[in-house]
């Protein structure tokens, strides 16, 4: 099997995800712009090629892939985060490859939810575009929010993206006694692009209703884009217990030594990555009941899950975790647990290439059905 990866950058379970196709056989080209590097575990694994990727309808990258499509014959496309590499690729599939060879079937990926519209014409240029074979969904709520904007249920399937414990067991643990955090601390760790949505302000806010029996922190790890954020931090008395250390190339190893890691999202989350981090290492989660983010902590055996938006609620759970030992000790175990059988890497490179069998042994690129495809507005 032949597939074309194309993305404009790649992280350490995408990377391990096409490394696990390759061993089972998969000839993979992979498209990526120029000086994003080709992780370590693809070297002669993949046929790299840079493509610009510089923007949404960018021609010189369509006339790259047009032309490698003339020349290689490929089973599946596959499109990883964000609309570009779809949106750029798309115009390369008209006219249909060579007479005689099979259209390549058109795999796409979604992340994130909402933002999609049968109104938005953006959306009929990517995701509602009718080549589109199938749309990767990293969660089952992401799944149900592209059904509610209209695309059939035929296209979608929910793949969990995949870790591994053992890509964090040999990282230093950072010493957070140099980020102003006192030894014996509970420390509260939340690693996240800091939007509005993200409600990191209502996770500042939660220090208000703590009772714990020892001192909790708040280590803030992430680039903060939300005003809100450093003003509630520097008023007392959040401004002794908040440490904002802004973007960490570190951010995996900080959330590992973390004894709790919260993610307060108020909406649009889909499957967040900080969290998996965290969890590989046995730290359990406060996670809100927002997106994905209930199937992928487990309340009380994993984690704990909380009404978005309430301070209060949140509050109370870090400090459940901070005076139940035997709580804290169920959850962290069973964070380990919940990756090691749910999100692991294996399982991803399995249902990806189940999903690559169903699509491959159609001869060519099927027509839409009547009431398939949603009608352009």
């Amino acid at each position: 099997m032949k597939i074309l990866f194309i993305a404009e950058g790649l992280d350490r379970p995408e990377a391990h995800v096409m490394a696990g196709l390759a061993g089972r056989g998969a000839e993979i080209s992979l498209f990526l712009p120029p000086g994003q590097p080709t992780p370590e575990v693809l070297t002669g694994r993949v046929m790299r090629r840079d493509v610009p990727l510089k923007s949404r309808m960018d021609r010189a990258s369509t006339r790259i892939f047009r032309e490698f499509l003339r020349e290689e014959e490929v089973d599946v496309i596959h499109c990883l985060r964000g609309n570009r590499p779809l949106a750029t690729l798309l115009p390369a599939l008209r006219p249909e490859p060579l007479p005689g060879r099979a259209s390549p079937r058109l795999v796409a990926y979604r992340g994130i939810m909402g933002n999609i519209s049968r109104w938005n014409p953006g959306a009929w240029m990517t995701y509602l575009h009718q080549r589109v074979d199938r749309i990767v969904c990293v969660c089952d709520a992401v799944r149900h929010s592209l059904l509610d904007a209209g695309l059939p249920s035929g296209r979608l399937v929910t793949i969990y993206k995949g870790h591994d414990p053992a890509w964090y067991r040999d990282q230093a643990p950072p010493d957070l006694t140099s980020l102003g955090i006192p030894r014996g601390a509970f420390v509260v760790g939340c690693a996240a692009q800091m939007r509005p949505r993200k409600g990191i302000d209502v996770l500042i806010r939660s220090i208000d209703h703590l009772t714990p029996s020892r001192p909790v922190h708040y280590l803030l790890i992430g680039d903060r884009l939300d005003p809100l954020i450093d003003k509630l931090a520097a008023r007392a008395p959040y401004r002794d217990l908040v440490h904002p250390v802004g973007y960490r190339k570190d951010a995996a190893a900080l959330s590992g030594a973390c004894d709790v890691c919260v993610m307060p999202s108020l909406r649009r989350e889909g499957l967040p990555r900080s969290v998996i981090e965290a969890m590989c290492q046995a730290v359990p989660a406060v996670v809100t009941r927002v997106g994905g983010m209930p199937e992928l902590v487990a309340d009380g055996e994993s984690g704990l899950v909380v009404p978005p938006n309430d301070p209060a609620a949140m509050g109370v759970a870090i400090s459940r975790f901070a005076n139940d030992a035997a709580l804290y000790a169920r959850c962290a175990k069973g964070a380990l647990d919940r990756i090691r059988s749910a999100f692991n890497v294996e399982g991803t490179v399995e249902r990806t290439w189940a999903l690559y069998e169903e699509l491959v042994p159609a001869t060519s690129h099927p027509c839409p059905l009547p009431g398939e495809t949603p009608a352009p507005p």
